[in-house]
Parts: C-alpha cells; structure tokens; sequence
C-alpha cells in the first residue's frame, strides 16, 4: 500500500443514526441491534390500510413517529436557541429533522458540540470551514401529498400556506443541519437515490483534500413510506410479498417464481463526521481535545452504467471498485480480512454484485460479507451511510454480520467456501482488516467507499 500524504488522509470521528431497528435512534443502539439480530422489519397494515386490494406488501422498515424536540431536550441540548425556534422548527419535514438528530449524535460524538448547544464550538472549527453534504432521493414527498390533501379539502389544515414551499423541497435536510449547526463553508444535497449517501460521502472526502472545509458532516436520509411508493415499487416486481417480519425479505438474489425474495421499503437516516487527519490532530495536540479515530476513507470510486434505469451492468460495478482501490493506492491482490457491505436488495442486482466481487477478490481475502437491509429494509438516500456506519462497528470489534434471512438458492455460496453465512445477528472473526461499502442506484449510479481502520493520533 502506497503511503498516503497527511493533507490527503481523512478520517471519520463521528457518527449517528435513525434507524427503524428497536434502538436504531442511536448509532451504538442500531449497531447492538445488528449485532444481536434485533432487526426492524415489520408489518405495514397502517401505512396500506384502505389498499390492501391493490397492495401486495405487508412488511417493512418505516420509521416510528419521533418528536425531535422531546429527543434534543432529553439529550441535554438547548432547543430554545434562535437557529431553531417554533416558527423554523414548523418548516422542517421529517427528513430534516431526522438529519439534525442524527447530525447532533455525529458532531458531539466527535468533540464538536461541547455544550448543550447545537452550534458547533469554534475553538474546535471554524464554521467557515464546516460544510453539510446530504444524500436523498426524495426527501419531502410526504409533504408535497398532504399538501395535495389539503387542496383536495382532505388535508389538517384549511388551505395552503406561503410556508409550504419549505416543506417539501428535497435540500431541506442539508439546508436545516446547516442553519442548526453553523456551517458555513457549504451546504448541498446530492439527490442519487439509492446511492445518496455514498455520494455525499464522496463529494465531502473530495472537499476537505481540496482544502474546502476542514470538516464536514455528510450523510443520507429517506423517509417515504407511503401507499404511492410502495404500488410503484411493487409493479417493478421487485418489492417482497413476504408476510411474516421474522422471515423475510429473502435475500439474495430475486428468484421471480419465489414471491417471497426482494427488498422491503425502509426509512432511515445517518450522518458521519469527516475530517482532514491534520484538524483531528491539531484538535487534540493544541486544544486538548479527546478525538477519536473510528475508521479512515481510503478511497472511494464512482462510474455510470449507462445501460439501463434499473438493470445493472457488470462492468459499471467493477469500474467503481477498480477506482476505489486506485484512489487508495491499492490492488486488489494487496487486500486482505476485507469486509464487503453490500449493496443487496434482494432483486435481479445481487447476483450481479456477486460476479464483480468475485472478478476482484479471491474468498480467502474477505473476511465475510454483510447487508443492512436485510433488518432496515432498503432506506434508499440512507441505505449507503448506514451499512458505512454498521461496517464501521464490524471493524472496530472484529466481527460479521449474517443474513437473517437467505434464499435457499444462494445458500451455495455459504457452501462453497464464500463468507456467507445465514442467520441473524454477528458472529466474532480473526480480523476485519478493510471494509468496501458498495452502494448502486437508479439509471446506473455506482458508488464504492473503502474504509480503514481506526489509528491512535
């Protein structure tokens, strides 16, 4: 492995989740769930009720209902400060205020809320060098349908209001941690669906090497449970007609004469905080501060199929992993105790995942292979920060998760020798050495992050 330079290195000091799994509302919860296989998959009669005729669909991921302030207040935060008054508060759809509370978990985590208020501590940053990178695919769509009730006389309120246009637009997230937090360097919402929040990701390691930013809170959010989504998704034939949370969806490859494999729609939300090495060094040799190192970007590589709108291609997925090692300074031969957080769904796109994997790596240099959705659902602009935060943990504790639920089909990779095991919860291996998180979307999109081990500064 090629040393890479200080002023390039960037390392992750926090993170924070929203997860449907029991006690997904925190990062150290969703991973103890994971670990201990709690997942959150569960029946959906509320969000279908008055469908059921045309819906096929009876589980998922969604979200429980969560007062933000009731959350901040008991965290021992401030939510009385001027950024995020009653009137601000009242423009904020869930996604935002998903993304603040995942944002404050990340930024006090890392150091850099000092106090019980949510504005970054200067000593710690400058706010003209913290920027907000968030992922979506679309982010206030629930709005935008209560706002058609209510100009159908079916809405909670009599008529629509000026306030409304900020309540659906799809950059409230990074708009709204923005303004919460203080960050001033720049604020942007990279709107890739599925690959969201690894193209934030992406786009933030890219700004703090340029010099940009000294720190940056990047992540994705998807909250879109709704009667719409799931009917749209369910005639691609990709959505699960399991009924049973305990056993789907199946993954992982979609056997079409099997209903009971492909994704369940999930909702979630996360951030990470990224930082060049130098801040994170400066912050604790010249301020005292205590940083910890939870895992270090060592590339990351992107590419576009431009093949099909849902159909992958197979060299589109390899281009990516290819341009990720490069970036790190990397071969493929050079890898080892690899952990692969995969994208699978749970449709025709795993088996095609599988191949690239294979074409690149030989099974004995992966320590296992793992998949979040198979207990989150598939959260879409989250999916990618999310399976980056649950990698994280596996390899900061040396362990891998299972697949809670697998179609017998696949079961031979297990057989063969491939780290695939089925079952729920994680189990203790040797070394998890380097973690891929892939992440594919929409119209060819194809995102991969390597990720490194924690390092005492």
């Amino acid at each position: 492995m090629s040393e890479i330079e200080s002023s390039q290195r960037i390392v992750i000091t926090g993170m924070g989740t929203a997860a449907p799994t029991p006690n997904g509302f925190t990062a150290e919860g969703f991973c103890n769930d994971l670990d201990t296989g709690r997942h959150g998959i569960k029946r959906i009669d509320s969000i279908i009720d008055g469908y059921e005729d045309v819906i096929e669909a009876r589980i998922g991921g969604s979200l429980p209902q969560f007062v933000l302030k009731e959350m901040l207040e008991e965290a021992g935060f401030n939510v009385k400060e001027p950024n995020i008054h009653k009137e601000t508060r009242s423009k904020w759809h869930r996604t935002s205020q998903a993304q603040v509370w995942t944002g404050a978990q990340a930024l006090r985590q890392a150091g850099f809320l000092t106090s019980d208020s949510l504005r970054v501590d200067e000593k710690q940053v400058d706010p003209n060098q913290f920027g907000v990178y968030q992922g979506t695919g679309v982010a206030g769509f629930l709005e935008l349908i209560e706002i058609q009730k209510i100009l159908d006389g079916e809405g909670k309120r009599p008529q629509v209001s000026g306030h409304d246009i900020l309540l659906f637009l799809g950059g409230r997230p990074d708009e709204i941690t923005s303004m919460v937090f203080n960050a001033k360097a720049f604020n942007d919402t990279m709107f890739t669906e599925c690959a969201a929040s690894l193209s934030s990701i992406d786009r933030a390691v890219d700004e703090l090497r340029l010099g940009r930013a000294d720190m940056v809170l990047a992540g994705g959010v998807e909250i879109a449970a709704h009667p719409a989504t799931i009917a749209a998704f369910e005639k691609t034939k990709a959505i699960s007609k399991e009924t049973n949370p305990e056993t789907g969806p199946l993954m992982l490859y979609k056997d079409p004469d099997d209903p009971k494999i492909g994704l369940a729609l999930g909702e979630g939300a996360g951030s990470v905080v990224l930082e060049t090495w130098e801040h994170a060094l400066w912050r604790q040799q010249k301020l005292g501060s205590k940083v910890v190192i939870l895992a270090e970007i060592l590339g990351s590589g992107k590419s576009a199929d431009a093949y099909h709108d849902t159909a992958p291609s197979e060299d589109g997925a390899i281009r990516a992993i290819d341009q990720a090692l490069a970036n790190a300074g990397l071969t493929a031969e050079e890898i080892h105790d690899l952990l692969i957080e995969g994208h699978w769904t749970g449709t025709g796109g795993d088996i095609n995942e599988f191949r690239s994997i294979i074409q690149r790596f030989k099974k004995d240099q992966l320590a296992g292979m793992s998949a979040v959705k198979v207990d989150t659902g598939h959260t879409f602009g989250a999916a990618g920060v999310l399976a980056a935060i649950a990698g994280i943990h596996s390899m900061n504790t040396n362990t891998v998760r299972g697949f809670r639920t697998m179609s017998d089909q696949n079961r031979h990779a297990e057989t063969f020798g491939w780290p695939i095991f089925n079952g729920a919860g994680a189990r203790k291996v040797r070394n998890v050495g380097i973690v891929m998180v892939n992440a594919f979307g929409f119209g060819g999109k194809n995102r991969v992050v390597l990720l490194g081990p924690a390092r005492k500064i």
